[in-house]
């Protein structure tokens, strides 16, 4: 009796210890594939960084012989500089222009908006607009 009683310890004494190393080797694996999307995690972000990088160098190649930022610089600044010319006929003539700009097509607004991203850095007017 004693020996079948030994026995059966054994085998579940076994069994138990098959369960337990299988569940440590889900562990295991659990780890290894959170390892693993972790570093492909990281990679995607250095590859996404190396390419922001790799874009930026060639705009600021681009903008070294273009004029398109000068040109919406005086563009903008032109209403507000005529604001304080003493003249009311000229600051009558920027308001309505403000007026008249309320009357133009939302497609028109938004493509003068992306020349005008564009000319200054689209990624940088896409920060700004995203911190309103």
């Amino acid at each position: 009796m004693l020996s079948l009683l030994t026995a059966a310890g054994t085998l579940v004494s076994k069994w138990l210890g098959s369960k337990i190393e299988k569940s440590h080797l889900r562990a295991e694996a659990s780890v290894e594939i959170e390892k693993a999307r972790n570093q492909a995690a990281i990679s995607q972000a250095a590859k996404v960084q190396d390419a922001e990088i790799a874009w930026d160098q060639t705009m600021a190649q681009g903008s070294l012989t273009s004029w398109k930022s000068e040109f919406w610089t005086v563009v903008i600044a032109t209403p507000l500089i005529l604001c304080f010319v003493p003249i009311v006929s000229v600051q009558n003539a920027v308001l309505t222009g403000f007026k008249n700009l309320d009357t133009l097509p939302g497609w028109y607004i938004a493509a003068v908006g992306l020349a005008i991203g564009a000319a200054f850095g689209y990624r940088k007017f896409v920060e700004i607009i995203q911190k309103k």
